[in-house]
């Protein structure tokens, strides 16, 4: 039980150690102790050091890849769908109508 009082005796000082260092760390940047606190940064700048968005996203060499083949692929499917389209309308137009009276 010693031994339990001990160390939890020992954690206030660390903890208190620890909370002044970056409240004194954080007033030096002028900055608030939460990053939620903080102000938004503005969106035209582009200093990566003051603000955390990401840069433009980069296609990677299989992504465009997967694009090109995507592409070709529906273009299949638009020309396969006008040649089954043509293919029917000739058909129709070849084929006699027969009307039952």
């Amino acid at each position: 039980m010693e031994a339990l009082t001990q160390v939890a005796a020992a954690r206030q000082p660390v903890k208190d150690a620890v909370y002044q260092y970056w409240l004194d760390k954080r007033k030096q940047l002028g900055k608030p102790l939460l990053r939620r606190l903080q102000a938004h940064t503005n969106s035209s700048d582009t200093n990566p050091h003051s603000c955390f968005r990401s840069g433009p996203v980069l296609l990677k060499p299989f992504h465009a890849l997967l694009a090109l083949f995507l592409f070709q692929v529906r273009l299949n499917f638009a020309e396969a769908i006008s040649c089954t389209l043509g293919f029917l309308l000739c058909h129709y137009r070849s084929t006699p109508l027969i009307y039952c009276t």
